[in-house]
């Protein structure tokens, strides 16, 4: 199932490329999983619990920050695939103890759950995920956990997919990673109100425990909860509201690069009240410049494109640099040179989650 070519050592184990997983079915399972779930998930604040999610049963476990890989086991053949294709395979802690689970499982079953290293002053982060992997022979593979949170296909002998609800597919989860050390099903708690959310927020995320929660009901929502942050980021441009050009509708945010160009990252339409829009407008509009670069918003108007002179605070729950499909996020790097916008090149980027507009930053 795993291909041998392309390998890379990792410990005594190996790593391979991008798009070394064989079986395309497979291969389109995975990748497929963080397009479908992934792509479903409703982020959400602390202070969005009570209004967004409505009271009855929820299964809630902390959010690890780790990366989204997959656990497949076959037989005698038990590897980490990720929904990029790449395999993590042979002799390290981590698959030595999915081995001795290996006679629980029913023909080829897939686990999704997050890859993650043991932090070694706090909870895990994904940078030590990378720093634990990276070093080929000398890789830090003994700090390498996993942690399952859905079932894809199979499940033990007496049970496989698909389950009637999400608590059947954790149940059968938690029966087939009993006892593991490495390899676990996640914390998950029962709960049968958002105030019961709300508590679990303050438990394992504003205390330092995790770095966020994930919320299922029994049907097919998913929430993402997750402490908000700030960035200060430059207008490019605006849209206009419809039916009242005195109103500013979105506004075009990016950040400046070091060498003084501009990087397009994202929209942002939630900009507060009437009053907010209107004196915005009229900070903006006189600043429209010229630009051979054109940018539509969501909803399909064009940016007007404005000088780089405001500053504003925006406040997100999320950045992410992948797409749900687990391609990279490009965007346009401009630069304002005469007078004008210029087009450089598509680059790496992110996008940002929620974004709303929290004020100028007129010290900036």
């Amino acid at each position: 199932m795993a291909t041998k070519k392309n390998r890379n050592p990792l410990g005594k184990g190996f790593v391979s490329e991008v798009g070394s997983i064989e079986d395309s079915t497979l291969a389109s399972m995975l990748r497929g999983y963080k397009s479908r779930v992934a792509g479903g998930y409703r982020a959400l604040t602390k202070e969005d619990i009570k209004s967004a999610i409505s009271p009855g049963k929820h299964l809630v476990s902390p959010k690890i920050d780790g990366e989204l890989w997959f656990l497949i086991m076959e037989g005698k053949d038990h590897w980490l695939g990720n929904p990029n294709g790449r395999i993590i395979s042979g002799d390290i802690p981590l698959l030595k103890e999915a081995a001795t689970l290996s006679n629980r499982f029913h023909d080829r079953t897939v686990l999704a759950g997050e890859l993650f290293a043991v932090g070694k002053n706090d909870r895990a982060r994904v940078g030590d995920l990378r720093s634990a992997m990276g070093g080929g022979k000398k890789a830090d593979v003994d700090r390498l956990g996993f942690m399952a949170f859905d079932l894809l296909e199979g499940g033990d002998k007496k049970k496989q997919v698909p389950f009637e609800n999400y608590t059947e597919t954790f149940t059968a989860i938690q029966s087939l990673l009993e006892g593991g050390k490495r390899i676990q099903s996640i914390r998950t708690d029962t709960v049968g109100s958002p105030g019961e959310i709300e508590n679990l927020f303050e438990e394992l995320v504003e205390s330092g425990k995790a770095e966020g929660l994930v919320a299922r009901d029994q049907g097919t929502k998913i929430y993402k909860i997750k402490p908000s942050f700030s960035i200060d980021m430059v207008i490019l441009g605006y849209t206009e509201k419809t039916g009242d050009p005195l109103q500013v509708r979105s506004i075009l945010l990016g950040l400046m690069r070091a060498d003084g160009q501009y990087q397009v990252l994202s929209g942002c339409g939630n900009l507060k009240t009437e009053k907010e829009r209107k004196s915005l407008m009229k900070k903006l509009k006189p600043l429209i410049t010229n630009s051979t670069y054109h940018h539509a918003s969501a909803s399909g108007e064009v940016y007007h494109f404005i000088r780089p002179e405001i500053v504003v605070e925006i406040k997100v729950t999320d950045i992410q640099t992948e797409h749900s499909s687990g391609d990279f996020i490009k965007s346009m790097v401009i630069k304002f040179e005469k007078k004008s916008w210029i087009p450089v090149r598509l680059l790496p980027s992110a996008s940002l989650i929620h974004p709303i507009f929290e004020g100028l930053r007129v010290d900036k």
